[in-house]
């Protein structure tokens, strides 16, 4: 547990770190007239920074890491534990609509 804690402070300052380029490259490419909109969401969809993307995904690989071993211990909150991983997984996803 105490390694995927560690990998997970890692990945968030690698992803920390990645935010900040492709957003300094955003402005840049902004700046320049290359972006027809002004939304950074889109521009990191698009696929324009794929390294801030690669860290978000390691990002979230380290955090099911930590939610499975979590799991596994099997203590008296591993079922409420569950349920509200599975509500924040929910209303980070932004592909869906859920009620509430």
């Amino acid at each position: 547990m105490n390694a995927a804690l560690k990998d997970q402070a890692a990945a968030q300052a690698y992803l920390k770190t990645q935010r900040q380029l492709a957003y300094d490259q955003f402005n840049e490419e902004m700046n320049m007239g290359l972006i027809p909109s002004g939304d950074f969401y889109d521009y990191v969809q698009a696929g324009k920074v794929p390294n801030y993307t690669v860290a978000q995904n390691d990002l979230d690989n380290v955090s099911q890491v930590i939610d499975n071993i979590q799991k596994m211990i099997a203590g008296p909150l591993a079922g409420p534990l569950k349920n509200d991983k599975a509500k924040l997984a929910k209303g980070q996803n932004e592909d869906k609509d859920y009620p509430g």
